[in-house]
C-alpha cells in the first residue's frame, strides 16, 4: 500500500504527502509516477465528488426558487382576497 486515495487526492507513503492535482499523473512531492489503477480511482472519486457538489447546489437553488414562488403566491392570494372584500364603488 504505497499509494492511497481519498476524495480524488492521492497519498504517497514514501514521501508522506498528498497530491491534490493528479492531472500530470505524478506525485507533487517526489515526481514519482502514480500507478494507473490509483489514478483511475482518484479520477472516479473526484468526478463523484464534483457530481455530489453540483447536485447539492442544484437542490439549494431549487429550494430557493420554491421559497420565492411560495412567497409570490402568498402575496398574490392576499391581494386577490383583499380585492374581493373591498366594496364596489359606483352602485
Amino acid at each position: 500500500m504505497e499509494w492511497l486515495t481519498n476524495n480524488g487526492e492521492v497519498y504517497h507513503r514514501a514521501c508522506t504527502g498528498w497530491t491534490a492535482s493528479i492531472q500530470d499523473g505524478k506525485c507533487q512531492h517526489c515526481a514519482s509516477a502514480i500507478p494507473e489503477p490509483i489514478l483511475r480511482l482518484a479520477r472516479d472519486q473526484a468526478t463523484d465528488r464534483e457530481r455530489q457538489t453540483r447536485s447539492r447546489e442544484q437542490q439549494r437553488k431549487t429550494r430557493e426558487i420554491a421559497k420565492r414562488f411560495a412567497e409570490v403566491q402568498a402575496r398574490t392570494e392576499a391581494t386577490l382576497k383583499r380585492s374581493s372584500y373591498e366594496p364596489k364603488s359606483g352602485k
